[in-house]
């Protein structure tokens, strides 16, 4: 990755997003981590679980907010890594925000492994088994994103940073997608 460029890493919770996206910020020169979590715990009152359809509107607003602290660092001339719960149901809504191309990378180990890392995380972060295992699901067939999908499950971090930067390579997308989702 080079400064002013974009890479999403996403993913179910418990894929590995946030470790690896720190891990492959660390071994640049010039970068940054963008955490969804963090630009979706700005909301303070009216929070809604972002895995439930009520939360649309706000996971739209959350993740245009991402795209736009994204962007900024990147014309500020930051590679930027973005952390977030990103599918391609909602790449739109980014993509137009961000107005640059990105790269798209989606960890996606098995759901055994994913299950068993999430429940394994700290207080702060989801544990709860059914809605990790309803976001794998959502995650488990991705039609034309398929192409982007890398599976850490038997990979430590830094052979899954590898793999995503390799991934990277092959994962651009426009800046915008102009209405459109392939494979939808």
């Amino acid at each position: 990755m080079r400064v002013g460029e974009v890479l999403v890493i996403t993913g179910p919770p418990g894929a590995g997003k946030s470790t690896v996206a720190r891990a492959l910020a660390a071994r640049l020169d010039r970068a940054v981590l963008v955490r969804g979590d963090d630009v979706l715990g700005c909301v303070v009152s009216g929070f809604i679980e972002p895995w439930l359809p009520a939360a649309d509107n706000q996971n739209r607003a959350s993740l245009a907010a991402t795209a736009a602290t994204a962007r900024e660092y990147a014309t500020g001339g930051y590679a930027v890594i973005v952390d977030a719960v990103l599918g391609p149901w909602h790449l739109d809504a980014f993509l137009l925000t961000l107005g640059l191309p990105c790269g798209y990378v989606v960890l996606r180990p098995d759901r055994a492994t994913t299950v068993k890392r999430a429940a394994g995380r700290g207080a702060e972060s989801l544990t709860d088994i059914d809605p990790v295992e309803f976001m794998w699901e959502q995650f488990s067939n991705l039609g034309d994103y398929e192409a982007h999908v890398v599976d850490t499950g038997g990979l430590d971090v830094e052979d899954s940073v590898d793999a995503v930067l390799t991934a990277a390579l092959k994962s651009l997308l426009p800046a915008a997608l102009n209405g459109t989702m392939p494979g939808t």
